[in-house]
């Protein structure tokens, strides 16, 4: 496929959050098969347009695909009242995008660490790799990316002082960074890329941090999502 062989991304038609508005209310095998072509219009090609026009700048991402994989959570409904995209970063770092009924939603991160990654990240916290994160997320949090709600302790982790200037910190076991507009007709217009692409951009400090101190996952494991980066179900496309 060449250059101009590529979809251009023009939003995601109006039909693609009324789509799945209907399914979460209908979440049977019977809606779906009766109106995959729906999703395949107004959700896959336009995500699909979205991740060619991200590929450039920060690698291919990758669609996420609508089934819910039930071995691992076997009362789940059997698909995904959402849609995005997920790349990794050099170091590993996800970023990711999601459109679900509410709107769009883009985030950089771990929601939650495996156990080397937690220990990378509790000893750089705690050293002066610390203080630089610290003014990462506060100049992050100027551009209205903030921290998403993670797994934390609520008391303080083993082998670290009570009074620890950044104990809040270290408490965390997983971070990123989100950012989530409303649902509106911006959606339906190209907007929607250049947010994103914005948003992705302004938090890549935090990506180099995370990529820099904490590294890639040890295990082969997801990352959770509501609706934060890749999870197990996120990692392709079904066409």
């Amino acid at each position: 496929m060449t250059d101009t062989d590529l979809p251009t991304f023009t939003g995601w038609p109006a039909d693609g959050p009324a789509f799945l508005a209907e399914l979460a209310d209908d979440n049977t095998r019977a809606f779906w098969t009766e109106n995959v072509h729906r999703y395949r219009s107004a959700l896959l090609e336009p995500t699909r347009a979205l991740a060619a026009a991200l590929t450039d700048e920060f690698g291919p991402p990758r669609v996420f695909r609508p089934h819910i994989d039930r071995r691992y959570r076997p009362n789940a409904d059997p698909y995904r009242i959402d849609t995005g995209i997920t790349v990794a970063g050099p170091g590993g770092t996800p970023y990711a995008a999601v459109l679900s009924v509410q709107g769009l939603t883009v985030q950089v991160g771990y929601q939650v660490f495996d156990p080397g990654q937690l220990r990378r990240y509790r000893q750089a916290v705690d050293g002066p790799a610390g203080e630089a994160l610290e003014e990462v997320l506060g100049a992050l949090r100027r551009d209205d990316l903030v921290p998403g709600d993670v797994p934390a302790l609520t008391g303080r982790p083993r082998g670290y002082p009570a009074d620890h200037p950044r104990l809040v910190l270290l408490r965390l076991r997983g971070l990123y960074v989100d950012r989530a507009w409303p649902a509106g007709e911006w959606l339906g217009t190209a907007e929607p890329l250049e947010r994103v692409a914005t948003a992705w951009r302004a938090a890549r400090p935090l990506a180099d941090w995370l990529d820099a101190h904490v590294g890639p996952r040890d295990e082969p494991a997801g990352v959770a999502r509501r609706p934060s980066a890749a999870s197990a179900d996120d990692r392709s496309e079904a066409g």
